[in-house]
Parts: C-alpha cells; structure tokens; sequence
C-alpha cells in the first residue's frame, strides 16, 4: 500500500508493510519530559527527517531513517522502544505508526526536535550520530 503524504514542502510516499490496517494501529505521542528521561537513560532515538534536515540539527545520538525510506530499513533499527522525531511531530507520528502496527515499540515524540531545541535541549550537527 502506497499513500502520498505531505509536510511541510516535502512531499514522500509511505510504503506500508503487505498486510498493513491503518485502522488497527493506534499511535502514541510521549511528552517532551517523558522524551528527556528516556534519552538520558540510553534509549534509542530515530530521526526521520530528511537528511539535510537531520545535518543541520539533531538530538544527539538519534540515527537517522528518513520516512520516506524506513519501509526498506526496518531490519537496522534497534532493539527496544524507538523514539521517534521528526521537526514538530507530524512525520514522526507517521513513523510511530508504521511501527507500532508491524509489532515495534514506538513512541512519537510530541513537537519533535524543534520541541526539543526549544526546552534547552542541545542538539548534535552534521551525518554522524
């Protein structure tokens, strides 16, 4: 199943797994602090912005998967609750779902990186994590 989407000025399309009911999947959006606990504690973060965007600022650590591109990088994402950012939240709650629905424990961080930024926490620049 292919579905068109848009954010921002960026426009990709979701490949959903053969088998995938939007209707079945319920996303969750973690609060900002909620975020902060988990990072500091080692959890892995997912960014999936585009990696231009993800360059230009990032939570450290957090690797990048960008959306359009998760559907062929499920296999490389690591064990455990995934959070996932994006700029503001809206491509991340796409991805939280994706993932929730094919078995993955994932969370959407609400406001995203930008939420982030906004609350004091640093971020990391350039392609490495």
């Amino acid at each position: 199943m292919v579905r068109p989407a848009y954010a921002g000025r960026i426009f990709f399309e979701i490949r959903y797994p053969l088998g995938y009911r939007r209707d079945l999947a319920v996303p969750i959006e973690e609060p900002l602090h909620r975020f902060r606990a988990a990072h500091g504690r080692g959890e892995p973060v997912v960014d999936v912005r585009e990696p231009s965007e993800y360059a230009a600022g990032h939570v450290p650590g957090a690797l990048s998967f960008p959306l359009g591109r998760l559907h062929n990088a499920l296999d490389e994402l690591p064990a455990g609750r995934l959070h996932v950012v994006c700029a503001s939240g809206n491509r991340s709650m796409v991805a939280a779902d994706l993932l929730r629905h094919i078995g993955r424990d994932a969370v959407s961080v609400a406001g995203g990186t930008a939420a982030w930024s906004r609350a004091g926490g640093r971020l990391a620049f350039g392609t490495a994590a």
